[in-house]
């Protein structure tokens, strides 16, 4: 099971990944189910608050981000790349040149991309 989102959507996905086996909820702890994750114009949205090495299991993550995208800078989404690749995730970072702030995955690509990240 993958999941991917675009934007604000790319923010619940980091947040998804980053809380990963230490955000308690009720009586347990969240476990990611998830293979993979993609985020296309995306940043931390924890503001850095969040120690990203706390998390487990980091499984690969996928990152585009526009060289354009006026929505949310390119500097958002390669300071996330560089902060999870810096906290031991495996982290493929893709900058698209003059990218804006839309959907940049090759969608018929994204598949074969996730389940290469994930190992299948």
């Amino acid at each position: 099971m993958f999941v991917v989102g675009h934007s604000r959507g790319a923010g619940c996905v980091g947040l998804l990944a980053i809380f990963s086996g230490g955000l308690s909820i009720a009586s347990g702890t969240w476990q990611s189910p998830f293979a993979a994750y993609g985020v296309n114009a995306g940043y931390d949205a924890t503001g850095g608050q969040q120690d990203m090495s706390l998390a487990t299991p980091k499984v690969p993550i996928l990152i585009v981000h526009g060289t354009s995208d006026s929505v949310v800078p390119f500097s958002n989404g390669e300071a996330l790349a560089d902060g999870m690749t810096s906290a031991g995730w495996d982290v493929t970072f893709s900058p698209v040149n003059g990218g804006s702030h839309s959907w940049l995955f090759q969608n018929q690509q994204l598949w074969s991309d996730l389940m290469t990240a994930a190992g299948y």
